[in-house]
């Protein structure tokens, strides 16, 4: 599994590198490294099921719900909106309080999902 590396900090320690030498071809290679953690690309966080704690600090925050009942009782998997004050997630019509969801909220739809 790939390694996640802080890039502000070793970019700062990259600089501080290349300020203190002189030899030109160093400082060259130094600019490329420093480039290419720039451009690297970022890993995808994981995305678990959010926790009632987690839900908690959201607020405001949008989450998609995952319903496990069944599509003939008319749930559909969607984008709700938090809020923390009233431990209720909004998805633009209904409020469901957070301890009587069905199903699962998390950050983003899960792969595979729309």
């Amino acid at each position: 599994m790939a390694r996640a590396i802080d890039a502000y900090t070793l970019n700062n320690d990259l600089v501080s590198w290349y300020n203190d030498t002189e030899d030109e071809k160093e400082k060259s290679i130094l600019r490329r490294v420093m480039q290419r953690v720039v451009q690297a690309p970022t890993l995808t966080p994981p995305n678990e099921p959010l926790t009632l704690e987690q839900l908690r600090e959201m607020d405001g925050q949008p989450v998609f719900l995952v319903f496990m009942q069944p599509i003939e009782y008319g749930w559909e998997d969607q984008w709700a909106l938090v809020d923390s004050e009233n431990e209720t997630v909004f998805n633009g019509a209904y409020k469901f309080d957070f301890s009587n969801c069905v199903g699962f909220a998390y950050r983003r739809p899960p792969e595979g999902e729309a």
